[in-house]
């Protein structure tokens, strides 16, 4: 009898402490992803070297510069298509998101005789790229353009023109769960559109871009102006292990108790330290 009344004993209090040990892993485990805040203003001429990495191509595909208190990037004449000029951040994101830049057409985009010339803002994750663009786009003209690439062929591609001559305004990529909203402002304010919105998918980002995308030949020199560049991700408080643990230790000390009063309740609490040579045959 006392070795079954031990067996229950350390069965309770085994099964306590795993189910201890399980809620603490919660509020104890790896941490969450850091939320990232980054903005971009270019003041003094000057950028952060630490978030961004700046495009330098050649001549002949164009120039990249930080001046008058903003990125500027220009494109001279060409015979053909060039390649992409892109600027990238140095950092990852994860979870819902709000990313955004001003624009400015210094000059306008050239008509395109071929693909496109599209100013871009780009999220590159493990779920696809998506790329919002004031463009002009051969066919469909200027406008701002919404694209979604997913990376599985299951996933939903999306691509949508929106008409615009505006020469100035704000594009902005937001992801809240697994959707992502394509977001046209005028510089004024005066006009506010949802492009497209896409199922984009839970995964982290690991590249934010702005890119300048000549696929087409050109007979003028093209310049565009970005500025504000805006960066925000994840929660803005780091609590959430304390607060998780906080919230636990209640639970935690309502089960030990509940242990203890059915070892009280059914005897099993207080047993002698020994034994009859009775007791134990029994």
């Amino acid at each position: 009898m006392l070795h079954s009344s031990l067996s229950h004993r350390r069965t309770a209090w085994l099964s306590a402490a795993l189910l201890l040990s399980s809620l603490l892993a919660i509020g104890c485990g790896p941490s969450p992803p850091k939320p990232v805040n980054v903005t971009e203003s270019f003041d003094g001429n000057s950028y952060d070297h630490a978030q961004w990495q700046l495009a330098t191509p050649n001549e002949a595909v164009g120039k990249v510069e930080v001046a008058d208190a903003a990125l500027l990037i220009t494109a001279p004449p060409a015979d053909k298509a060039r390649p992409q000029i892109g600027n990238h951040g140095k950092f990852s994101i994860n979870g819902d998101f709000e990313i955004s830049m001003d624009f400015e057409l210094l000059t306008p985009l050239p008509d395109a005789t071929q693909d496109y010339i599209n100013l871009e803002l780009i999220v590159t994750g493990t779920d696809g790229i998506a790329h919002l663009s004031r463009a002009n786009h051969k066919g469909s003209g200027n406008g701002v353009v919404a694209y979604f690439k997913p990376s599985s062929e299951s996933g939903k591609s999306v691509w949508k023109h929106s008409p615009t001559t505006e020469k100035s305004g704000t594009l902005k990529l937001v992801r809240q769960q697994d959707q992502l909203t394509f977001l046209f402002q005028t510089a004024d304010g005066s006009h506010q559109e949802s492009v497209a919105t896409a199922s984009f998918g839970l995964g982290p980002i690991h590249k934010v871009s702005v890119a300048l995308s000549v696929s087409s030949p050109t007979k003028e020199t093209l310049k565009v102006r970005v500025d504000n560049l805006r960066v925000k991700s994840g929660s803005e408080d780091g609590s959430w292990h304390v607060s998780a643990i906080v919230w636990l230790m209640p639970g935690v000390f309502l089960i030990l108790g509940g242990v203890a009063f059915w070892l009280w309740k059914t005897g099993k609490l207080s047993q002698p330290p020994s034994a009859t040579a009775e007791d134990e045959t029994t």
